[in-house]
């Protein structure tokens, strides 16, 4: 089965998600490339010190250095995903500022992929781009789909005080984490650390990507309705954006901890 990758080169998380991964996947999995977007929190049409900025006033001075001397490091050592892939030996688009283009949707026809994954990719993907693979499109979400949809699922879930947070793995449409739901799992909170619960749900999450399309590929090859795994999102969800410094704060003496 042949798949294509569609994440964001960040240096934070998400390198080591995807990493993992590609380490875990089976013989019969084959990534046929890996589109990396440009890691853009805050939206592409801000500049780098725009985005920087607006990281220190939301989240302060502790999370701002903490994250921003990561990011240099990454940067003085050049370890970019797209290096890190090439020299394992993969087919990488960097710098993929819109996916859903007709060269990359004409790419996947023509090329019989079978799947596409979202692992943190920071786009929207439009009809043309989720219908053009053979057999669907994945996104892996780190909440309880339909609850906490949208941005930084994982600080809502610790703002919100839950007791659990959810990881999703579901069909991709045309909505913002909408759509009909393949596989979940659970895991307490027992932490107040932002890092520590976005790490562990990240495992989680890769674990569970890779269940996925073992379930997936098991039921194509054995010529049944793939579509029939899916079940529709029920209940009523709630759709994140970022938190305003108000909302940060009140994290903060709530006794929640960042980073």
């Amino acid at each position: 089965m042949k798949i294509i990758i569609f994440t964001q080169d960040d240096p934070f998380y998400i390198n080591h998600s995807v990493l993992s991964f590609l380490s875990q996947i089976n013989d019969e999995i084959v990534v046929d490339t890996v589109y990396l977007t440009e890691q853009s929190p805050f939206g592409s049409k801000k500049s780098f010190f725009n985005k920087a900025a607006t990281t220190f006033q939301i989240f302060g001075t502790k999370f701002f250095l903490f994250y921003g001397i990561h990011y240099a490091l990454s940067k003085l050592f050049n370890k970019s995903m797209s290096n890190k892939l090439k020299s394992m030996g993969f087919r990488v688009q960097p710098n993929c500022t819109n996916p859903n283009e007709e060269e990359i949707c004409n790419y996947i026809q023509n090329n019989d992929i079978d799947l596409c994954i979202s692992i943190a990719c920071n786009k929207i993907f439009k009809a043309d781009l989720i219908g053009a693979p053979n057999i669907g499109f994945l996104n892996l979400h780190t909440s309880e789909l339909p609850k906490h949809a949208g941005l930084m699922p994982v600080f809502w879930a610790l703002y919100n005080q839950d007791k659990k947070i959810g990881v999703t793995v579901f069909q991709v449409d045309e909505g913002i984490d909408t759509g009909p739901i393949l596989l979940q799992e659970y895991m307490d909170i027992t932490s107040s650390s932002l890092r520590k619960n976005i790490l562990l749900t990240k495992d989680i999450g890769v674990n569970l990507l890779v269940k996925s399309i073992e379930l997936i590929y098991k039921t194509y090859a054995e010529g049944k309705d793939v579509s029939s795994l899916f079940k529709n999102q029920n209940g009523k969800g709630n759709y994140n954006q970022f938190p305003t410094r108000k909302q940060v704060r009140e994290f903060l003496d709530n006794g929640g901890r960042l980073p």
